[in-house]
């Protein structure tokens, strides 16, 4: 069968959200710039693009920004999906990166300034360590994140118990 993936509406936390998935995207640049492309390629199919997941002109990103930094997340991924040495591997399963469809070819310089000091601060990370050392890096990174779920029956109502809950 196919599996069909939740679709959550982030009433806060979208550039908490975005910082992070860049963090991984910067991960996964430096670790392959350390040779380690098998693994760059295993943590990018598991944390940024959905896995074997047919895209029907749909972006297969796990992650999708609002419309208006859609392009620039399209750029930043990209530069990671794009090396050669991760396109032929993600070529060979089937999981290209399948850009998000844009409505503005405006780009935000905040996304991308973030991507290149975190890709620094990766690369700073990253650099001489092993397999096993990098993936306990990812794992605190990624492990350490908690979230909460408040379901609504009509969506127009989450904004309001965020500022219900914000405002005490």
């Amino acid at each position: 069968g196919t599996a069909t993936a939740t679709k959550w509406f982030v009433i806060d936390g979208q550039q908490r959200l975005i910082t992070v998935f860049l963090a991984v995207l910067a991960f996964v640049d430096a670790i392959c710039e350390e040779g380690h492309n098998d693994m760059a390629v295993g943590v990018l199919q598991d944390y940024v693009l959905h896995k074997k997941r047919k895209t029907t002109g749909s972006t297969n990103l796990h992650l999708v920004p609002s419309a208006k930094d859609a392009q620039t997340m399209n750029e930043v991924v990209s530069l990671v999906s794009d090396r050669e040495d991760i396109k032929k591997e993600l070529v060979k399963s089937g999981q290209d990166f399948v850009p998000i469809k844009v409505t503005s070819t405006e780009t935000h310089k905040k996304i991308r300034n973030s991507f290149d000091v975190l890709q620094s601060w990766a690369s700073g990370r990253v650099a001489g360590q092993d397999q096993e050392d990098i993936q306990k890096m990812l794992d605190r990174l990624l492990q350490n994140l908690t979230f909460v779920e408040i379901l609504v029956r009509n969506p127009l109502d989450g904004p309001k118990v965020f500022d219900r809950l914000n405002s005490k």
